[in-house]
């Protein structure tokens, strides 16, 4: 759930919906980067994006004030990359652009809540 909300902020630029599923670091970084694309006059084009394999990777209990987290391996297929806002072709012309994906996303549990904390490209 959380993979498609966050590739929908993305597109739309609009992340104040995440709140409740991310960490405020990872809230943070996610606002800056959305701010550096439209300080830039870009922004991301997600279109299409679907998940081929979950795979957890790592599980670390609690542990020197540190929470509960575990990493886990996300496969995708899909379009995604930066384009100037002002680009008026049609997503049709991008179908060259599909692509796989993968990245490690690293959550963290707030409570009885697993929040995301970072996401590593790999």
């Amino acid at each position: 759930m959380i993979f498609f909300k966050l590739k929908k902020a993305k597109a739309n630029g609009h992340i104040q919906d995440l709140r409740k599923y991310v960490t405020v670091s990872c809230y943070e970084t996610l606002e800056k980067q959305i701010d550096q694309l439209n300080e830039a006059g870009k922004k991301w084009m997600i279109k299409n994006e679907m998940i081929k394999e979950i795979a957890v990777l790592e599980v670390r209990r609690r542990k020197n004030n540190k929470p509960d987290c575990f990493t886990a391996l996300i496969r995708s297929i899909g379009i995604q990359f930066i384009a100037d806002k002002n680009a008026t072709e049609e997503l049709i012309n991008y179908s060259d652009r599909v692509r796989n994906f993968c990245e490690q996303w690293s959550f963290v549990r707030q409570g009885d809540w697993w929040v995301l904390d970072k996401i590593k490209a790999s």
